[in-house]
């Protein structure tokens, strides 16, 4: 083959390979968000500690609809607050009507929440 020829072709087949693997992110918030969450876990601080129902010796759920975000300590309501999510780049964000913001990460049956500082915590829920 022509090396004229060849180094096109490379270029052209690794730019080929790339957008292939590049991951499509659509720019609407995260599905599946709303409903039950029970708490499993939250890990972060300087010390990268772990806190969960047993080492806290609580239980914790979230509630959320269209409109609310429900907190609850040991089957008590704690908080309330409207919300809104928006995509920023690869992230999507829950901001409360108070101006806090998580990011969100949701799957089938888990719900991420990550406190947006450098020593937050990550909290895990699992779907009721």
């Amino acid at each position: 083959m022509n090396k004229n020829l060849l180094f096109p072709a490379l270029i052209a087949l690794s730019l080929a390979t790339l957008a292939s693997c590049r991951e499509e992110r659509d720019s609407t918030p995260q599905t599946g968000f709303t409903g039950e969450w029970i708490w499993v876990e939250s890990i972060g601080g300087f010390g990268g500690w772990t806190e969960n129902p047993q080492t806290e010796n609580e239980t914790r759920k979230i509630e959320i609809d269209d409109l609310y975000f429900k907190s609850y300590v040991n089957n008590i309501l704690v908080s309330t607050a409207q919300y809104d999510l928006s995509v920023s780049g690869m992230d999507t964000l829950i901001t409360y009507d108070n101006g806090n913001q998580q990011l969100v990460n949701t799957k089938p049956d888990e719900l991420i929440l990550s406190d947006l500082c450098a020593d937050c915590f990550t909290h895990r829920y699992r779907r009721r």
